[in-house]
């Protein structure tokens, strides 16, 4: 082999292939005849640039650092969208005026405008996302289909036949249970990882008091992730489920009772509130379709 045979290999730099890359994208974007996908692809190439001498060749690169690039590529054109920044102002002047109500429905206008911008462009740069939207819309409608087959209209036994509450025969009463095949794999992921979290902390807890380990610190951690996962895990499930007339506490009692399998006694009513709760807003969103906004706490 020539001396010159080896130049390429030595001379290869990273970055540029990436721009490189991005040439080719510029030739994909001018065989786009749709105005409005072109003008996104070109703004999409434009921010690829601003990021692409962080990265080497984005395919390349990890899963994880993929999203961060695509990440980077769509905050910068949803702060150069109008549109978007103008929804940022409503909610501002709408939480100064204390519309609770309509912040909520811009926050979900906005999350969903964001979510589709993400789809765009993940497809323009050729990265595989988790599409959560469209997994929730898919489980979502079986649910509420579930919940119509069901022959009764007592909302307690709605939710005994879809498996949110289940018999006992040790104790001889219902509990609470996940039922992880009515639920998107996104969030049956953050269910496992929340439940893998609970059994961590109380074991460490547990060492701890039988002076089996003395530090403390551990204690704290495990009790932050658990804290953080329960959060996450909540929102989403007032965000699959629908649960607009339930603060964001009542979301994170509900969660954790799934996970202790608690079932309170009938006197506290709540078996009968839970059940109407769930039930009531899966047939109201049934109802009123995509004018049901989903739910998005602001406080956490």
């Amino acid at each position: 082999m020539a001396p010159d045979d080896y130049q390429d290999d030595t001379s290869w730099d990273p970055n540029q292939t990436i721009y490189d890359q991005i040439e080719h994208g510029r030739s994909i974007v001018e065989r786009t005849k749709n105005p409005e996908n072109r003008a996104r692809m070109e703004r999409t190439q434009l921010a690829m640039e601003e990021v692409a001498t962080n990265f080497q060749e984005l395919h390349m690169l990890s899963e994880e650092d993929q999203l961060t690039v695509l990440d980077r590529v769509v905050d910068k054109l949803f702060d150069q969208d109008p549109e978007m920044q103008k929804n940022i102002a409503l909610i501002t002047e709408a939480r100064t005026d204390g519309r609770a109500s309509d912040v909520q429905e811009i926050v979900a206008e906005q999350k969903k405008r964001y979510e589709q911008l993400r789809r765009e462009v993940a497809f323009d740069l050729g990265i595989e996302i988790e599409d959560v939207e469209v997994q929730n819309d898919q489980y979502r409608d079986v649910l509420i289909e579930k919940v119509q087959a069901v022959d009764t209209s007592d909302p307690e036994e709605i939710m005994k036949a879809l498996g949110f509450f289940i018999y006992d025969e040790r104790k001889g009463e219902y509990r609470f249970n996940f039922p992880d095949d009515l639920f998107p794999p996104h969030l049956v992921d953050k269910w496992r990882q929340y439940e893998k979290l609970v059994v961590e902390h109380e074991r460490a807890h547990s060492k701890l008091k039988r002076g089996l380990n003395e530090n403390e610190d551990e204690i704290m951690q495990r009790d932050i992730m658990r804290r953080l996962a329960h959060n996450n895990l909540a929102r989403s499930v007032q965000e699959f489920l629908h649960l607009e007339s339930w603060d964001f506490k009542r979301c994170r009692d509900f969660v954790e009772k799934m996970t202790k399998k608690r079932f309170p006694t009938i006197e506290t009513n709540e078996r009968k509130l839970t059940a109407f709760g769930v039930v009531d807003s899966l047939r109201l969103f049934k109802t009123l379709g995509d004018s049901i906004h989903p739910y998005h706490d602001e406080t956490d």
